[in-house]
């Protein structure tokens, strides 16, 4: 099995137009098959507005393991979803940290000091 119960995930959905949201959840998997992972976690959506993502309320997400348009990242066991938030910075970029125990680049918005 590539995933397990209790692992906690990070998931970018490709886009496909340019004129489509962006959109990433982060979440703890709840269960899983061999195609897809029942996860409960936050759906992130990028506000062009403000070029910010926003945080949803939390939600239960049935996540595909064999559609190629998902970039699944597997998470350190002590993350603290709950904590997530995107951060960018002119040296490093987007990432997304919990502020302790992980953080992870978004390289999908294409801009690097």
């Amino acid at each position: 099995m590539v995933l397990k119960e209790g692992e906690k995930i990070h998931v970018i959905v490709r886009r496909v137009f340019d004129r489509d949201v962006r959109r990433h959840f982060i979440g703890v998997v709840e269960g899983v098959s061999d195609m897809v992972a029942r996860v409960r976690g936050f759906t992130f959506l990028m506000d062009k507005g403000t070029n910010q993502y926003i945080r949803r309320s939390e939600r239960v997400r049935l996540i595909s393991l064999v559609d190629a348009g998902n970039a699944i990242t597997v998470l350190p066991p002590d993350s603290r979803i709950e904590d997530a938030r995107y951060v960018y910075s002119e040296k490093e970029g987007m990432t997304i940290t919990d502020g302790e125990s992980f953080e992870l680049e978004i390289n999908e918005i294409g801009f690097r000091a």
